[in-house]
């Protein structure tokens, strides 16, 4: 009967008395907390292009993008700029390094139509030319053409 107990003492214990003294990684604080700076800061640096990308090259109709591309672009930019920050900062209460907890609850990402490029009403893409010119629309050169009496301006648009 002894042994049973003993048997099942050893058993029940067993996965604590394995796991003490075994291999254990300590991170320096300093270094844990410059490798999330640098990740923080590159996400950053991330969505911002994503950013740059969108205003640039995407279209919006009635506050919807037109491409998939532009609206997963958009999300991502949304969702790393919204909550990076707050995981870094719950990283860092996590390996004791903050004080204060971050709200259990991370940020709420905003909608992607948020990042929708707006058009200014004030355009016009009719240019009026001069009494001494002549504009034509191309569409492929941006350089004038001298014509004799006459200058033809190609507009790239």
């Amino acid at each position: 009967m002894r042994r049973h107990i003993l048997a099942v003492l050893l058993l029940a214990l067993a996965p604590f008395l394995l796991s003490c003294g075994g291999p254990s990684v300590v991170r320096d604080a300093q270094v844990y907390e410059t490798e999330l700076g640098f990740w923080e800061a590159a996400s950053l640096q991330t969505a911002t292009a994503l950013k740059g990308f969108i205003a640039e090259y995407c279209v919006c109709e009635e506050g919807v993008f037109t491409t998939e591309m532009c609206e997963k672009a958009a999300k991502k930019a949304l969702v790393v700029e919204t909550r990076v920050p707050y995981h870094k900062a719950m990283a860092l209460y996590n390996a004791q390094l903050l004080k204060e907890r971050p709200s259990k609850t991370p940020p709420v990402v905003p909608a992607t139509s948020t990042l929708c490029p707006q058009v200014s009403e004030e355009i016009s893409f009719i240019h009026e030319p001069s009494p001494h010119e002549t504009k034509i629309f191309f569409g492929l050169v941006n350089e004038p053409l001298p014509v004799p009496d006459t200058e033809i301006a190609l507009t790239i648009w």
